[in-house]
C-alpha cells in the first residue's frame, strides 16, 4: 500500500494529470489532483457514478452489489464491520487504504478482479431534487466518543453524522428518492461526513473544503458541489428510498466544495493566419502559425498552387501567388513522438487594383469678393465613375463636379479637389487662387453755389457733391480770378469777387487712392443795382505780440476779451479792450 501511495504522491508532485481521451470523454482511474483534505495522503481518482458501477437493479434503477470500477474500503477491516467508514487517517493506527481490489459480478471482492483506488472525486452533483442534506438531526447517526478502532476518546461534545442523497443532474434527472424507470440509470449516490471525522476536527463547522455548512448549502437543489470520499459497501443496510435505491455509498466523505470547473483536456491541434487578409497577386503574404498541446519540430506550408516550403523556427513563412483564384493552403506541423498535426484555410487572391485616380481643375470668373467663381473639376485614370469633394478653403465645400463659389473676403485661399473612383480609391490636387477686394465706385465731383445770382463784394457759399472714389478726399478750388484754396475740409467754401464779369470756377478732389476728378462751371457776377455790400473783414490773423485779430478770443481765466485789432487807412492799428 505505501508504494501505491508514494507513486501517486510523485505523479501529483510532478504535476502530471493522466487523462485518457476518447469520445466519451475521461475514462476512470485518472488521477486528477491530490486531496482537498489534508489528513487523506491519497491520490484521488475523478470519476463519476456511471462509471463507478457496471451492474444496475433493473427494478430500482439503482446499482447492483455486483460489479465495481472503485474498491470499496470494507475489505481491509473484518473485526469492526463499520470500521472503513468510520476509520480515521494518521495519526490513528489503521486510516482507510488508498486501493485494493473491486467488486466482482457476485457480491464478493473479485479474487482475480483489478487494483483499483478507494479514493475518489466526483463533480458537479446536486442535492437529490426531492429530500435534503439531514445534518446533526436527533435521531442521526451521533456519538460523544470515538470508535474503539480510533481510540475510543471522549470527542468532547456530541457530534452527527451529516448525509443525504447526491444526483448527477446533468446525466439524469429523476430524483434519488422517487420512484422512476427501472430502464433509466439511478444517477445517485449516499454521502456521509461521519461524526467522528467532526470529532477529530477533519471535517465540520469552518474546516476548509470540509465544512458540512457547504453540503448544506446545496440544499437549494441548485448549487452544484464537488465531493471526494472513500466508497463503502453498505451491507448492513437496505438498498432502500432513504438510500437512493443503493447498497453503496461515499463515507467518509472527506471533502465537498462548490464545484470548480475542470479545464478540459489539453488536445493537440494547429492554426495558422495571414497578413493582408485580402492579398493580391504578386504581393507577399505573411503566415504565422499557433500550435496547442504539441511540440512542433518542423513546419510544412502547401500553398496550393503546386509549391511548398519546410521550416523549422517559428512557423512563420512568406509566399506569393503569381495569379489571381482560390488556393487551399496546408499547414503539417511534425515531431517524431507524435507524428503531425494539420490545419487547412482557404485563402483569397485578388487582381491587384488599378492606380488611384488623378484630380485636375481649372476655374474661370473675377477673382474679387463677392463675384461668382466657376470651378470644374476632372478625374482620370482608377476606375470611373468618379465622385468629387471640393474644400474652397474658407469651410465651403460642395459634391459637385462643376462648383460656383463666390468669396466673401478679400485673402489667398487654397482650393482642394479630390476624386474618388468606384473602389473607393482617391486621388487629389489643390491651387492657391487670390482673391482681392473689388474697386470703389468713380471719383464723381460737382458743385453748387448761392446766392445763384451774384453781385459784386457779395460773399458766395461754395458747396461741393462728391461721390465714389476712398475716403477721405482733398479739395482744390480755383475760383477763376487769381485765388485758390486747397485743403481737406474744403467740401464747402466761400468767395467774393470784387470786379463784375463772368469767372471759370474749377473743384479738383484728389481721393486717398490718388485719384483725381475735376468740375468746373461759369459764376456771373453783376454790378450792383444800389449800394453795393460791403467786402467781409479779412481773414483771421495773428499780430506781432500773438493776440488773435479779427474775432474777439475769450482767455478762460483772465476775464476780459481783446476784441481785435482795427486797421485804419494808414495802416496803423488801435487795440481795444473790453471788460466783464
Amino acid at each position: 500500500m505505501a508504494k501505491a501511495r508514494t507513486f501517486g504522491f510523485v505523479l501529483i508532485a510532478m504535476g502530471i494529470f493522466l487523462f485518457s481521451a476518447s469520445v466519451s470523454g475521461l475514462v476512470p482511474l485518472a488521477i486528477v489532483n491530490a486531496s482537498l483534505n489534508p489528513h487523506v495522503s491519497c491520490a484521488v481518482t475523478l470519476t463519476s457514478i456511471s462509471q463507478m458501477f457496471t451492474g444496475w437493479n433493473t427494478t430500482t434503477g439503482g446499482p447492483t452489489v455486483a460489479g465495481t470500477t472503485i474498491a470499496p474500503v470494507n475489505q481491509f477491516y473484518s473485526t469492526y464491520p463499520d470500521q472503513g467508514k468510520k476509520a480515521l487517517t494518521s495519526p490513528y493506527p489503521n486510516p482507510p487504504p488508498c486501493s485494493g481490489l473491486t467488486v466482482g459480478t457476485g457480491t464478493a471482492i473479485a479474487p482475480n478482479g483489478p487494483s483499483a483506488s478507494t479514493f475518489v472525486e466526483i463533480d458537479n452533483l446536486i442535492v437529490d431534487t426531492t429530500a435534503k442534506i439531514s445534518d446533526n438531526l436527533s435521531g442521526g447517526d451521533c456519538n460523544t466518543s470515538f470508535a474503539p478502532y480510533n481510540g475510543g476518546a471522549s470527542m468532547n461534545g456530541n457530534y452527527c453524522d451529516a448525509y443525504g442523497n447526491l444526483e448527477d443532474f446533468t446525466n439524469y434527472s429523476g430524483g434519488c428518492e422517487s420512484a422512476v424507470n427501472p430502464a433509466v440509470h439511478r444517477l445517485c449516490i449516499r454521502v456521509h461526513i461521519d461524526n467522528n471525522w467532526k470529532g477529530a476536527g477533519f471535517c465540520g463547522t469552518g474546516i476548509i473544503n470540509c465544512d458540512n455548512a457547504t453540503l448544506d448549502s446545496a440544499n437549494n437543489h441548485v448549487t452544484a458541489i464537488d465531493i471526494q470520499g472513500f466508497l463503502w459497501f453498505n451491507n448492513g443496510a437496505p438498498a432502500n428510498q432513504g438510500r437512493a435505491y443503493s447498497p453503496w455509498e461515499l463515507h467518509p466523505l472527506t471533502a465537498v466544495r462548490v464545484h470548480v470547473q475542470l479545464p478540459p483536456p489539453c488536445q493537440s491541434s494547429a492554426t495558422f493566419s495571414w497578413a493582408p487578409t485580402s492579398p493580391t497577386t504578386g504581393q507577399t503574404v505573411t503566415f504565422s502559425s499557433s500550435v496547442n498541446c504539441f511540440v512542433p519540430v518542423s513546419y510544412t506550408y502547401f500553398w496550393g498552387d503546386g509549391s511548398s516550403i519546410t521550416i523549422s523556427a517559428t512557423g512563420t513563412a512568406t509566399h506569393a501567388y503569381t495569379n489571381p483564384g482560390t488556393y487551399t493552403v496546408i499547414l503539417q506541423v511534425f515531431n517524431s513522438t507524435n507524428g503531425a498535426i494539420t490545419a487547412t484555410n482557404s485563402i483569397i487572391i485578388l487582381s491587384p487594383p488599378p492606380n488611384p485616380p488623378t484630380a485636375s481643375f481649372t476655374y474661370s470668373g473675377v477673382q474679387q469678393v463677392g463675384s461668382a467663381i466657376i470651378f470644374s473639376g476632372s478625374g482620370s485614370g482608377g476606375a470611373p465613375p468618379y465622385t468629387y469633394s471640393w474644400n474652397f478653403g474658407d469651410s465651403s465645400q460642395s459634391r459637385n463636379q462643376t462648383a460656383i463659389h463666390t468669396y466673401s473676403t478679400a485673402a489667398t485661399y487654397t482650393v482642394i479637389l479630390t476624386v474618388i473612383d468606384s473602389l473607393a480609391s482617391s486621388g487629389q490636387t489643390n491651387k492657391a487662387i487670390i482673391i482681392s477686394s473689388p474697386p470703389p465706385p468713380a471719383l464723381v465731383v460737382s458743385f453748387s453755389w448761392t446766392p445763384s445770382s451774384p453781385v459784386i463784394n457779395q460773399q458766395i457759399s461754395f458747396v461741393s457733391k462728391v461721390t465714389g472714389g476712398v475716403t477721405p478726399y482733398t479739395y482744390t478750388w480755383a475760383f477763376g480770378d487769381g485765388n485758390t484754396v486747397t485743403g481737406a475740409n474744403l467740401a464747402t467754401t466761400a468767395h467774393t469777387y470784387t470786379n463784375s464779369g463772368s469767372y471759370t470756377v474749377s473743384l479738383s478732389v484728389i481721393d486717398s487712392a490718388n485719384t483725381n476728378s475735376v468740375s468746373s462751371d461759369t459764376v456771373s457776377i453783376s454790378q450792383c443795382s444800389g449800394a453795393c455790400p460791403q467786402p467781409p473783414p479779412p481773414p483771421s490773423q495773428f499780430d506781432a505780440i500773438g493776440y488773435l485779430t479779427g474775432h474777439p478770443l475769450a482767455l478762460s481765466g483772465i476775464g476780459f476779451v481783446f476784441s481785435g485789432v482795427a486797421l485804419n487807412r494808414r495802416g496803423s492799428s488801435k487795440r481795444k479792450k473790453q471788460f466783464f
